[in-house]
């Protein structure tokens, strides 16, 4: 550990975790401290700002261990694909930097194919210029990096952040006639009471303080289930496969490490029962016909070729599963009150883009605040957060339309549909262009 001794990470641990239960004033609220609310904590904490934080999460104590301690590597099975777009920002905010080189693995090409008709289409960073199309990072790595850099902000700034490993029991908004400029009061399980200027919702899909607030959230289940492996290939790639088969996408992506891959399968909720109970030499095989098919063999006899994904020849951990929905709230802020990341949205992972929607509504919301600051505006304003939404919202929605359109598109299986959905990949593979726009509208350089 480099940056500071085991010890003085146990004060400051001791010293930063509130224990002292009363009532507390703060100008920012984060509820939730995973990957969205702890890099937007680490933004706040970087800022020049003079506002007074407070971070809500039960699991606190060990994200804050596990940014404190070196743990021997495992075989993960929750990753995230972060684009261009999220990387840029988590440099900025220097967590990037923390992230160990042996826990990315960027890649700077894709290949997408459909299994009834045979069609495919590539894209490389290249045809835009970039030095990758994303990096793929294990969910307790970046994490681990957030709450470093968090720890490493506060040492030097011990008053700005309180953080509470608790959970939030009930919320008081400000009554609709009271004109809405009181500040909502949070009283946590441990018995705290918060007042806050402003509260950030970062508490996933199924959020309490969404619900609390009553705004509705209209949601889609697709009926299957997202099916996570961590395996080892025959051979070393940094190529992220893509596969639609006609029970949902499969998707091969390289992970850090000696020939180790994430597999994401996101397929019916039968087909995911069995994959759970087979055994690895089954599952081995079942991934194996997924990706490769009849190809099998040719990809074996074939080295280096970037026609099809390398053969997979071990399980390392999984499988796991969890179930596949598209959601969106029908706003995103109220009076003191806005949502950012799965409290707001939640998409179909067949692109890798919920998280890095989350991100990009984190970096909008710190960029509004610091505005704030600067201006000496209130920060939980009505019409300020309002700017936020404006800012979000259609984005979301645009992505969110397009995954749902793309998954809908890819889930007919008739001949004709699939002739047409061959020809347009064919088509769309020679128009650069279009293949541009597809880049540059996944890799979040349009936000």
């Amino acid at each position: 550990m480099t940056f500071l001794s085991r010890r003085a990470i146990q004060l400051w641990q001791q010293r930063k975790l509130c224990s002292a239960v009363g009532s507390k004033n703060y100008d920012i609220i984060i509820v939730g401290g995973g990957l969205v609310g702890a890099a937007l904590c680490a933004g706040v904490c970087q800022s020049q700002s003079p506002c007074k934080v407070a971070l809500v999460e039960p699991h606190l104590q060990t994200f804050l261990s596990n940014g404190s301690e070196q743990k021997e590597r495992s075989f993960p099975l929750r990753t995230s694909t972060i684009n261009p777009a999220s990387q840029r920002w988590l440099k900025k905010l220097k967590i990037w930097e923390l992230l160990d080189s042996k826990e990315v693995a960027s890649f700077a090409r894709m290949k997408v194919w459909d299994s009834r008709s045979g069609s495919s289409i590539v894209f490389h960073s290249s045809e835009v210029g970039m030095e990758s199309l994303g990096s793929v990072v294990a969910n307790e790595d970046l994490l681990k990096a957030c709450y470093r850099r968090i720890q490493r902000q506060t040492v030097s700034t011990q008053d700005k952040i309180d953080f509470f490993d608790s959970q939030v029991d009930t919320i008081q908004w400000s009554s609709s006639h009271s004109g809405l400029t009181e500040w909502p009061v949070l009283t946590l399980k441990d018995g705290n009471e918060l007042h806050g200027r402003v509260v950030v919702a970062a508490d996933g899909s199924n959020s309490p303080t969404r619900k609390s607030a009553n705004i509705p959230r209209y949601s889609h289940y697709y009926q299957q289930r997202a099916v996570v492996v961590s395996v080892r290939t025959e051979k070393l790639h940094r190529t992220a496969w893509q596969r639609f088969l006609s029970t949902g996408p499969i998707a091969l992506l390289p992970m850090a490490g000696f020939n180790i891959s994430n597999v994401v399968w996101s397929t019916t909720e039968v087909e995911a029962s069995i994959l759970s109970l087979a055994t690895k030499e089954e599952l081995v095989e079942e991934l194996n016909n997924a990706f490769l098919g009849t190809t099998n063999a040719i990809s074996l006899k074939v080295p280096n070729s970037e026609e099809y994904p390398p053969a997979i020849s071990e399980i390392l951990s999984g499988p796991a599963s969890f179930p596949l929905t598209l959601g969106h709230a029908t706003e995103y802020v109220k009076e003191r009150l806005v949502l950012i990341g799965d409290a707001a949205h939640s998409v179909h992972p067949l692109a890798g883009q919920g998280v890095n929607l989350g991100f990009a509504d984190a970096r909008c919301l710190l960029e509004i605040f610091e505005n704030a600051w600067m201006t000496g505006r209130d920060l939980g304003e009505l019409s300020l957060l309002l700017q936020y939404q404006r800012k979000r919202l259609p984005k979301n929605l645009l992505m969110l339309s397009s995954l749902h359109s793309l998954e809908s598109i890819f889930s007919f299986n008739s001949g004709s549909v699939s002739f047409i959905r061959g020809l347009g990949m064919s088509l769309l593979g020679g128009f650069l262009p279009a293949k541009k726009a597809i880049i540059e509208f996944a890799s979040g350089n349009s936000d």
